[in-house]
């Protein structure tokens, strides 16, 4: 929820699972896992559900030309395919620490550097969907290091 209506930092979501499941993760949350401030944002939210629909279907058009471009036109880079509003890029060259500086110190842009997630290594970076502009700013920023 926190990234389609835009209420990044507010940490507000939601899971649909069996009866047996969720009794589960209730017993293991913390005791303020939604703050009062989010549940009112998120209740609002949902009122709005045309926009929810918007933006999935925004986010799913970018994603998908961000994953056709990265793969089609960049050679240190691949995009992974992704069903959700992030994707992972493998990086051919360098590792994940010097691509998240390089882009942040040259371009302000800011990815998350993947080499402390579990599973995954340090030749991948992790970026949101943005706008139409913000992609191509960061395709362009992609370019202008690919080797």
């Amino acid at each position: 929820m926190t990234k389609s209506f835009g209420l990044a930092g507010l940490r507000l979501g939601y899971c649909v699972s069996h009866p047996s499941i969720a009794r589960k993760i209730w017993l293991n949350k913390i005791t303020w896992n939604v703050n009062g401030l989010a549940q009112l944002a998120g209740v609002t939210a949902l009122e709005n559900l045309s926009h929810l629909r918007r933006a999935r279907k925004i986010i799913k058009s970018e994603r998908e030309f961000m994953h056709i471009k990265i793969n089609n036109k960049l050679s240190s880079f691949s995009a992974n395919e992704s069903d959700v509003n992030y994707y992972l890029i493998y990086l051919h060259h360098g590792n994940s620490t010097q691509i998240r500086d390089l882009l942040l110190k040259k371009n302000g842009i800011l990815v998350r550097d993947c080499s402390d997630f579990k599973g995954i290594n340090d030749k991948y970076i992790r970026v949101a969907v943005k706008t139409h502009d913000e992609n191509l700013e960061l395709l362009n920023s992609l370019e202008s290091i690919d080797k």
